[in-house]
């Protein structure tokens, strides 16, 4: 977390802010999370399904941020609140665990529950984000939405346009 303020703010004063950057940004964050939790598997700290447990919620919302993507032709590369809940509740864990603290097998599926609450927001965040895009998309358009043109309606048209150049487009 301390790295993502440092670097975000190193970039706005550098003007060296992009979409690439954050992008990788989110990579870096999601690679170093996913590799810390495998070490302590690896090292017999837990299982193989609190390892699932753990790293499922970041993979579900990076795959609801994919479908934003596919829905709407953009990318939504802002951090969302879910997406910090979640986080932190990695960071929390991997503190945790490095500190040798008591009881860390119960935190940690403590804190699952919280990585899970996290992504249900932030899906649900992407999901508002994609129908209030579509909406501006179709208030944008001609008639309030796309409307697939019949093979009548288009020889409709034609038929009013005959020997006349029309600029606008056919009602129908």
């Amino acid at each position: 977390i301390l790295a993502d303020k440092i670097d975000g703010t190193l970039a706005r004063r550098l003007k060296a802010e992009s979409k690439l950057g954050t992008v990788l940004d989110t990579i870096g964050d999601d690679a170093f999370l996913a590799a810390s939790w495998i070490f302590f598997f690896l090292k017999g700290l837990y299982g193989p399904l609190l390892l699932v447990l753990i790293l499922l919620p970041r993979l579900l919302v990076r795959l609801s941020a994919l479908l934003l993507r596919l829905m709407t032709k953009k990318w939504h590369i802002e951090h969302l609140f879910g997406d910090r809940l979640g986080a932190v509740a990695h960071y929390f864990g991997i503190l945790w665990i490095l500190a040798q603290l008591p009881r860390p097998l119960e935190i940690l599926y403590g804190l699952t529950v919280i990585m899970y609450f996290g992504a249900l927001l932030s899906i649900l965040k992407r999901i508002r984000i994609a129908q209030h895009r579509r909406a501006r998309h179709r208030q944008r358009s001609p008639g309030g939405g796309h409307t697939r043109r019949t093979r009548a309606d288009r020889a409709r048209c034609a038929g009013r346009s005959a020997g006349i150049r029309i600029l606008s487009a056919c009602p129908h």
